[in-house]
């Protein structure tokens, strides 16, 4: 491998050993934690389709909690950065 590109990847496994250190300090700090949302999800309780077409149905619903890293992913951006 030539000298050139063994810098490349060495920087680049600088640069990601540093990503990795700066956002499992800010998980640890609670610096960074995922947003929970509330969503609303269909479940299907009843299904029957003949050669009619469908015959039996019937569905709820129920409310969970996802968690998402949006707001946390701008903050890594930003201090990736900085770095």
């Amino acid at each position: 491998m030539k000298t050139r590109e063994r810098n490349v990847i060495d920087a680049l496994t600088q640069l990601a050993l540093k990503i990795k250190k700066e956002i499992d300090e800010g998980i640890s700090r609670n610096i960074l934690q995922p947003e929970e949302e509330v969503h609303f999800r269909w479940k299907v309780n009843e299904f029957e389709y003949t050669k009619e077409g469908v015959t039996k149905s019937s569905a709820s619903g129920e409310y969970i909690i996802k968690k998402f890293w949006f707001k946390a992913t701008i903050k890594i951006a930003e201090d990736i950065k900085k770095i």
